[in-house]
């Protein structure tokens, strides 16, 4: 489902509205379906990564992933497989938070809008799991996207 950054913007503030760091670079988005999400994670090479703290932690899973996720669907456009109507950026980015699951952290993890809702990945190895956004149990500070 294609959308444009005043959807995309519009959505977020439903759930966090006092969120101000908003950063959207593209004027259209794709929104995949929640299950290629998923299989995203599912096939992710992270959770063999190692956690290394203050060196590689959450900030560098969460980038790791975005560039794993976006590097695969690049090459998909380079191989011809992707759909006409899915080259467009996907509406998939980089947060960064101090409440996650109700758990008072101050954390980063990765956002996507997906068709059936707006989900939060967590690609830490000790993690490794997606969850439907909540304003109640999730508390955003930053979305880049």
């Amino acid at each position: 489902m294609q959308v444009n950054s005043y959807t995309i913007r519009k959505e977020i503030t439903e759930i966090w509205p006092n969120l101000e760091y908003i950063w959207l670079w593209d004027n259209v988005f794709w929104k995949p379906k929640f299950e290629e999400i998923r299989n995203a994670l599912e096939n992710s090479k992270i959770p063999q990564m190692n956690f290394i703290n203050l060196f590689w932690d959450c900030d560098n899973f969460a980038l790791q992933f975005l560039a794993e996720y976006r590097l695969n669907k690049y090459l998909e456009w380079e191989r011809g497989e992707l759909p006409e109507e899915e080259k467009f950026p996907t509406a998939i980015g980089f947060i960064f938070g101090n409440l996650f699951r109700g758990r008072p952290i101050l954390h980063a993890a990765n956002i996507a809008l997906c068709q059936e809702g707006i989900y939060i990945i967590d690609s830490t190895p000790a993690e490794n799991r997606i969850w439907k956004a909540d304003k109640k149990n999730d508390n955003l500070l930053f979305v880049f996207m």
